[in-house]
């Protein structure tokens, strides 16, 4: 400005937004400085009418949908983008760019606050409403080819009859055990309470006063007490107490 008013310039410096200017759907802004020699070009300065921003859809409502090639022809086709990319592009927020996914909470690698959901299959590993009719039930069909479980409303939350792994009270009465019965599929251990002291615990060390379990075949350090608490080393390290 001073170099210009220096040389006998008036200067203005303004911005324009091209988007006001013609009409689009589109805000564009631009900076716009002025000189005007004063003693040569007399003191106007003429701005072009603004107009009202228009809305996006007033101009893609004229163009037909994306991908649409039968309307619009092989020009208008979508390319074969990559799946993360389509997902890059369904999480940028309207009204903005590419930078909004920085606003996305990760944690260990996955998204906090959304969820992708699969397309509904046919109910692959589904679940049936108990008010809602079953399918036909044909030869050899599993989880996996449909819809064929029930959401049972009649059980209590943790009922014994549906645990898992369950272990059963010594009062109470125990399930039919069937073939096939492994403690994954119910409650087939018992909590037996006669057992008074240290029950049959795993990897346990007999007392140096103590007798020692039955040693038969098979036998290892994980299925009973066969490890000796000896006192007689008093933890006094020796010649050949390599693994003292």
């Amino acid at each position: 400005n001073s170099l210009l008013s220096s040389f006998g310039y008036a200067v203005a410096e303004t911005t324009h937004d091209c988007g006001r200017i013609g009409n689009l759907a589109q805000s564009r802004k631009r900076f716009l400085l002025v000189g005007r020699h004063v003693e040569k070009v007399p003191p106007f300065l003429y701005e072009p009418e603004q107009k009202s921003l228009r809305a996006v859809g007033d101009i893609l409502g004229r163009m037909p949908l994306a991908g649409d090639i039968q309307a619009a022809g092989p020009m208008h086709r979508v390319p074969s983008l990559q799946w993360k990319t389509w997902v890059r592009l369904a999480l940028v927020e309207a009204g903005k760019d590419w930078r909004s996914l920085n606003d996305l909470v990760i944690e260990e690698g996955y998204l906090r606050d959304l969820i992708i959901v699969p397309q509904f299959r046919d109910g692959f590993l589904g679940v049936h409403d108990w008010q809602e009719t079953a399918g036909t039930v044909a030869a050899r069909s599993g989880p996996t080819n449909g819809k064929f479980s029930v959401a049972d409303p009649r059980a209590k939350a943790g009922a014994l009859q549906y645990q898992q792994y369950g272990v059963r009270r010594w009062g109470d009465t125990s399930g039919a055990v069937i073939g096939v019965k492994s403690p994954g599929q119910g409650t087939f251990s018992v909590a037996d309470p006669r057992r008074a002291g240290a029950g049959f615990g795993k990897y346990q060390v007999t007392p140096y006063n103590s007798p020692a379990g039955t040693v038969i075949a098979g036998s290892t350090t994980g299925q009973g007490a066969f490890a000796v608490q000896d006192p007689r080393p008093g933890m006094r390290r020796t010649k050949g107490d390599a693994y003292l």
